[in-house]
């Protein structure tokens, strides 16, 4: 048990060293806290995420874990209002690149890998989003127009839970073994969803009306985080999937207040403030852990240089498509921006651990997506320095106004 506490405490250093260093260079979180990871892992052997060991033991629990506050922390940060007001081209953007880099990494896989077509989809799902804070913090310093950020922090946003979503709904398909047609799959996911769905919004507005009946004694957090476990068990043992309904239960919570006054009530059902500063902490905890982990069990001698091969191919044909759909849709002077920032992070790491969690091995999968999240940190990161460089100097960007420099509220 001394490696287990040892590692927690190692991880929440580095996590807070991670965030130091990213402020001040703007070096990607996800590079540096991989890096330590492997470091203390694979490279020294101050800690073991073999199959035998502790940690190794425990690695399906944590990646549930992570996996279900990683759904409540992407719910509760969802407005709805907010995304219905510009869901126009920032939307279609997102919806587009997307389902394309969905269906490249399953051809990718399929033709390198071996993998099934289904299995290709499953990954792509993974990896089809951008990191919201990896990408908020990156464009802050960019000379972009509004709308561009705008555009990019919707992306990053809506990606989340296109992922999310996608992914549960193949891996259903997998698990199912069907081969049936569209309209035999579309009943499929409708059933595997709509108890999940319904469980999540009956959930949200019983577990609101009871906050209401709690005063900021009674540790709301604590006591809204034991509610999101039980959905989750309960939903997962009565055939619904658990995960989808956490993601519900989120968003119906942190918009019910809204939700009421469109309907003409004006009572207060606002979230406690502490659930949400809470949460910043969990989360913070819960992406540190989980980018760490991710070293510690990324050994060598499973980066095969076809998982190399593919990984590069994947991360390159991911900034074509941005650059091809983006230079449809955005302006000239920011395609180079909307084109680098390609990182994945705590979604597409959670996720990677999806298959194995459900019971489903897909040799490479976990290996393939950790190389996918290390290189387009990797191309964001230098991407950024390029265009901030060219930026400082062209004596045009100089003279932008200053509300032109500063990100996006949404």
């Amino acid at each position: 048990m001394i490696d287990v506490f040892l590692v927690i405490g190692l991880i929440l250093f580095a996590g807070f060293l991670a965030n130091l260093i990213f402020e001040k260079i703007k070096i990607s979180q996800v590079l540096i806290l991989i890096s330590l990871g492997f470091l203390i892992g694979p490279v020294l052997g101050f800690a073991s995420a073999s199959n035998g060991s502790v940690i190794g033991q425990l690695s399906s629990f944590i990646g549930s874990l992570a996996l279900i506050i990683l759904l409540f922390d992407g719910g509760i940060s969802i407005n709805v209002f907010e995304l219905a007001n510009v869901l126009s081209k920032s939307t279609l953007f997102t919806v587009i690149v997307f389902l394309l880099s969905m269906f490249v990494t399953a051809l990718i896989t399929v033709s390198l890998m071996g993998w099934t077509l289904l299995e290709g989809l499953l990954l792509g799902a993974s990896l089809g989003g951008t990191s919201f804070a990896i990408v908020l913090s990156l464009i802050k310093g960019l000379n972009i127009s509004n709308d561009s950020k705008l555009l990019l922090t919707l992306e990053s946003t809506l990606t989340d839970a296109l992922c999310i979503v996608f992914a549960f709904g193949i891996l259903q398909i997998i698990i199912s073994k069907s081969t049936v047609g569209a309209l035999s799959i579309f009943n499929l996911l409708a059933s595997a969803f709509s108890v999940a769905i319904v469980a999540g919004v009956i959930g949200a507005i019983l577990w609101t009306l009871a906050l209401r009946k709690l005063d900021s004694k009674q540790f709301p957090y604590m006591l809204t985080l034991a509610t999101v476990f039980v959905l989750y068990s309960l939903v997962n043992s009565i055939g619904g999937n658990g995960g989808i309904s956490v993601f519900v239960f989120g968003i119906i919570l942190a918009n019910i207040d809204r939700l009421a006054k469109v309907f003409g009530t004006n009572e207060d059902y606002a979230i406690n403030n502490k659930i949400n500063r809470i949460q910043d902490e969990v989360t913070f905890f819960t992406r540190t852990f989980f980018f760490v982990f991710l070293g510690l069990i990324l050994s060598p001698s499973g980066i095969t240089s076809v998982i190399l091969v593919a990984g590069l191919s994947l991360s390159l044909l991911f900034v074509i498509v941005r650059y091809g759909i983006g230079k449809l849709m955005v302006k000239k002077e920011d395609l180079s921006a909307i084109t680098s920032m390609v990182p994945r992070g705590l979604a597409a790491a959670v996720l990677a651990g999806l298959p194995a969690a459900s019971g489903v091995i897909i040799p490479g999968f976990v290996e393939l997506s950790i190389i996918v999240i290390i290189i387009t940190n990797i191309f964001a990161t230098v991407g950024m320095y390029a265009i901030s460089n060219k930026g400082n100097n062209t004596p045009e960007t100089q003279d932008l106004p200053q509300e032109d420099t500063t990100a996006p509220t949404t």
